[in-house]
């Protein structure tokens, strides 16, 4: 099991800003933009916590906070690029370790209208959607591969100031009233993470259909979010596509969450296969309907 050690707001910031600045930390429209992650079927594992209090981040969301009740995993979403456009070099860093493991959640329902727009490159010429989220489905919280086959334990090789980015982009998975038109898009896709890379996986040749959740960022509890990367997790939106199928393949990775709140967790281990309908989480920006409504767009500075 990791020691880790609680720094102070002002350290971490001061670490971001020096010892970090070899990597300097994206503007949140570019990590946003290239974030796109590929879901798949896990064993079920039970949650670091069975309850949670979730704090709407995104401003399109006006602050809404929700009491959560966390049960089993269900998915385990990693990091992925679509048709061979490789994420720009001031990001990958970034996004190739954005992992999430999704737990099925219940709250109370909700009635809220919502427009999106893409964000990524490759899925830009899409229409806008408009939407209405009513039941909190799935929470998702950051988790980090310890190993791959072998025994969990070993040392995180991920730079700091990815780290501190990485381990507090939570979403919550909201059901849609109605499920969005078939884009029937095709897409090539090819995994980031390093550790999933070592598999030699080949690319998967699907295509993405009809999307049934929007993803939304939150804050868990109490938790204090340094500020630079709250200004970048609170745009981390997702629509959640289903693919056709893909043939087959599994990954046993170990996997440990990340999230302070959550660190005492001991890690799992999980088999993680491709089911007949494979999801695939793609970045949007929002926007209030009607004509007055207000534009949420992650900042390009």
């Amino acid at each position: 099991m990791k020691a880790y050690v609680v720094l102070p707001l002002g350290l971490i910031s001061l670490a971001m800003s020096s010892g970090a600045s070899a990597q300097p930390l994206p503007t949140p429209y570019d990590f946003v933009s290239n974030l796109d992650l590929e879901c798949y079927r896990s064993t079920p594992e039970p949650p670091p916590a069975s309850s949670v209090n979730l704090r709407h981040l995104n401003p399109a969301l006006g602050g809404l906070q929700q009491m959560a009740n966390l049960f089993e995993l269900r998915r385990v979403c990693l990091p992925v690029q679509k048709n061979g456009r490789t994420p720009p070099p001031q990001v990958r860093p970034f996004v190739s370790e954005v992992d999430l493991a999704c737990y099925r959640a219940e709250a109370p329902p909700v009635d809220i209208p919502i427009r999106v727009s893409h964000l990524n490159p490759v899925l830009g010429n899409l229409p806008d959607e408009t939407l209405r989220i009513t039941e909190l489905k799935q929470v998702c919280l950051p988790v980090e591969k310890t190993a791959a086959n072998g025994n969990p334990g070993q040392p995180s090789q991920t730079p700091f100031n990815v780290r501190q980015l990485v381990q507090h982009i939570d979403v919550a998975c909201y059901k849609l009233q109605q499920s969005t038109s078939d884009v029937n898009f095709p897409l090539t896709l090819e995994h980031l993470n390093p550790v999933v890379r070592g598999y030699n996986l080949p690319g998967r040749n699907t295509r993405m259909r009809r999307a049934f959740q929007l993803c939304l960022p939150v804050g868990k509890d109490n938790q204090p979010i340094p500020p630079a990367v709250r200004q970048i997790v609170r745009w981390v939106d997702f629509l959640r596509y289903r693919l056709n199928p893909v043939p087959a393949v599994s990954m046993d990775l170990w996997l440990e969450h990340r999230n302070p709140l959550y660190v005492g967790a001991a890690p799992f281990f999980e088999s993680l296969f491709t089911p007949p309908n494979l999801h695939l989480m793609v970045p949007v920006s929002k926007r209030t309907p009607g004509p007055n409504g207000g534009v949420f767009i992650p900042p390009q500075d």
